[in-house]
């Protein structure tokens, strides 16, 4: 298990960032698990 850390206050750059995660997740056919907004 792999934990990022995102040092932002930027929610813009946050949502970005977890779009970007769940992508990828999809993609490579592994189930998010946790609160995602």
């Amino acid at each position: 298990m792999v934990r990022i850390k995102v040092w932002s206050t930027d929610v813009g750059v946050l949502e970005d960032f977890v779009s970007k995660l769940v992508d990828i997740a999809k993609k490579s056919g592994v189930k998010m698990s946790g609160p995602i907004p």
